[in-house]
């Protein structure tokens, strides 16, 4: 799994999908929209990605998110 996720790098990846966070949007809502773009964002660390199998992808959707939580919300590591 990468390791080179930095909120330098996600934080942007998610302000250019503003399905992911811009909740006046109608395609807000749309869970379709928002795992496409969550892919895109897996795939920028992990080019693999696509070939993961399914419980590693899922692994890796939930740390992408869990880092850009802390790294919005400054949550201190446990």
């Amino acid at each position: 799994m990468a390791n080179n996720i930095t909120p330098e790098v996600l934080i942007p990846l998610v302000e250019q999908r503003a399905v992911l966070w811009d909740k006046t949007l109608d395609i807000y809502k749309d869970k379709g929209l928002k795992l496409a773009a969550w892919r895109e964002i897996c795939c920028v660390f992990e080019p693999n990605f696509d070939k993961l199998e399914e419980k590693e992808r899922k692994d890796f959707d939930i740390y992408k998110v869990d880092t850009y939580s802390r790294c919005i919300y400054e949550i201190p590591e446990k």
